[in-house]
């Protein structure tokens, strides 16, 4: 999987040290020129290292200073030995997605120099068209990232024909319509250990954890608009989560506002789950459309959880469940479960959301 990652500490002089053959050069400042031009325009420029799975692969860099409502790929570019495997069209893609994320641009322009013909194979393959416009010895080009007047505040429109899930989602939606659904023990000793001593709900706390980690990945953040055919991207989403009415053996969903501050998010919650305890029926009304399902069964440790979604359906947010942490030796664990529809997301994607979850529950700081 090709990503953005910001660069730190950890990965700064594996960018530094990507070089460029001697016949490439006159095509693309070298990374120490970009990464030292980031920290001179440090209000406008936003670096980033291009990543296959856990490996640098390239560096891109974004200008976010060119107009109200337009943005430069400043830079860009893969290292030579990563060269013609096909990352420097899935890097694009990556960068244009993160771009529709931000919400704030309508155009991203994008410059080659003349005769560097493979970067125009790639740009035009990624949707970018010539302007007739040049910038010296570079052909200017642009690509449209504005949405429809109609699209949901907070949300922008996938292009299917440009999208790195366009073959996947024809393959799930059309071929071998299907749902993925895994369970996976977490090991949440630490979590269960920090909140009896600061007296704080677990509910929530790993609720905090989820919620964070789906935030964290694109591939959690989708949403299909029947009405219009059109496959949504959340730039946030929240968990819709279940009040249990003892008395009726019942549960009405309600919604709570996601905040990366625990504090913040365990207030919002404590004061949602007093709203749903008053309420009665499935759902709280005017629940917003930028949620995602979770639920929790502590009545019960299980191994395996499957919602059987239909498959005539095309339902793209995760579906969350865990079950009653239970001792497992010297650790702590329980099941935790997500099902999602398998146009835009597969096994590595889930398995990655078990580890973080896990790791975010381990490191937590409640305060």
């Amino acid at each position: 999987m090709v990503e953005l990652r910001k660069i730190d500490a950890d990965n700064y002089l594996k960018i530094l040290g990507m070089e460029l053959p001697s016949r490439q050069q006159s095509f693309v400042a070298s990374n120490a020129v970009s990464l030292a031009q980031a920290w001179v325009f440090y209000d406008t420029a936003h670096p980033f290292a291009i990543y296959h799975d856990d490996e640098p692969v390239g560096f891109v860099m974004f200008d976010f200073g060119k107009g109200p409502r337009e943005v430069e790929i400043w830079r860009f570019m893969i290292a030579p030995e990563h060269q013609g495997k096909g990352y420097g069209t899935a890097a694009l893609r990556a960068a244009v997605a993160w771009l529709k994320e931000q919400n704030r641009f309508d155009r991203v322009r994008i410059n080659y120099v003349e005769g560097n013909g493979a970067a125009q194979a790639v740009y035009r393959k990624v949707g970018f068209r010539e302007t007739g416009e040049r910038e010296g010895a570079e052909v200017v080009m642009t690509m449209p990232l504005a949405c429809s007047a109609d699209v949901p505040e907070g949300a922008c429109v996938i292009d299917r024909e440009t999208w790195e899930r366009k073959s996947y989602w024809e393959q799930f939606t059309q071929q071998a319509r299907c749902y993925a659904s895994l369970t996976a023990q977490v090991n949440v000793t630490r979590l269960v250990d920090q909140t009896q001593k600061k007296g704080c709900s677990f509910y929530i706390a790993l609720l905090y954890c989820v919620t964070a980690v789906v935030n964290r990945h694109r591939e959690f953040r989708y949403a299909y608009d029947a009405r219009t055919d059109r496959v949504l991207l959340w730039k946030e989403v929240w968990p819709s989560h279940l009040v249990f009415h003892d008395r009726e053996e019942s549960f009405t969903a309600i919604w709570s506002r996601w905040n990366p501050d625990f504090k913040a998010f365990s207030q919002n919650c404590r004061e949602d789950i007093e709203r749903g305890k008053k309420a009665r029926g499935h759902h709280l009304p005017d629940m917003p459309p930028n949620t995602f399902d979770v639920s929790a069964l502590p009545w019960l440790s299980y191994t395996s959880l499957d919602i059987n979604l239909t498959a005539d359906a095309v339902y793209l947010a995760p579906i969350i469940s865990w079950g009653r942490w239970r001792s497992d030796g010297s650790r702590t664990v329980l099941p935790l479960s997500m099902e999602i529809h398998h146009a835009v997301a597969d096994g590595f994607h889930i398995a990655r959301f078990f580890r973080e979850v896990e790791q975010l529950a381990g490191e937590l700081k409640l305060g």
